[in-house]
């Protein structure tokens, strides 16, 4: 797969793949293609689509963390309980 078109002026490229996205129009998971490219978090419909369906600033993005997400997601959490 060629990731041209991912890499910006300066070619600083953090993090590529696929993502899922919850549609709350749909009540659905909605697969979709991301790319870190710092301070934005841009998301793609596909790996193959040239314009952003939208662009997330991670400059300030907040993330919480609950116990009922590491459960579900069956992550470590900062207490190391699973």
């Amino acid at each position: 797969m060629a990731l041209k078109w991912h890499t910006n002026s300066s070619g600083s490229v953090s993090k590529v793949g696929p993502v899922a996205v919850w549609d709350v129009s749909k009540s659905e998971w909605m697969k979709k293609f991301m790319v870190l490219r710092r301070p934005y978090l841009y998301l793609y419909s596909s790996p193959n689509d040239l314009e952003e369906e939208a662009a997330i600033s991670v400059f300030t993005l907040r993330l919480d963390h609950g116990e009922r997400i590491s459960d579900m997601l069956r992550v470590r959490t900062l207490n190391g309980s699973i």
